[in-house]
């Protein structure tokens, strides 16, 4: 098993093994503008900025909004947790993201954009998809 500094990913074997495993409960999500961190109390989506398009951040608190319908993102009360939320995702991307593949700092996508004119509005008319 690669060393966990090595990899974002890591072994659902931990807890399969043990009922009183240590276990960080959060996941990360990326496509294309879109970066998510999941925990148990929030489920943060952030959009990439700044670009001509207002795709806007969502926030969801989980204890109270379990079915994730009142975005509380803009509310002034949630900007701590939102700048917290941003500062895991920034760390978690700055550490695991292939240059190579990094959208959100010039890089390309390994398959098809299905928004290629954002990239080409942030990054240049001549951006395009890797492949």
């Amino acid at each position: 098993m690669p060393d966990k500094d090595e990899t974002a990913s890591t072994s659902l074997r931990t807890i399969i093994d043990s009922a009183n495993a240590e276990w960080d409960d959060v996941v990360f999500m990326e496509q294309e503008e879109t970066r998510s961190i999941r925990i148990p109390e929030w489920l943060f989506i952030r959009r990439f900025e700044p670009t001509p398009y207002e795709f806007g951040h969502l926030l969801y608190d989980l204890a109270n909004d379990p079915d994730e319908r009142n975005n509380v993102a803009e509310e002034p009360e949630y900007q701590a947790i939102v700048e917290v939320l941003c500062a895991c995702l920034d760390e978690q991307f700055e550490k695991y993201s292939d240059p190579k593949w990094n959208l959100w700092k010039g890089g390309k996508v390994k398959s098809n954009s299905t928004r290629p004119f954002l990239w080409q509005a942030v990054w240049g008319e001549d951006w395009k998809p890797a492949f």
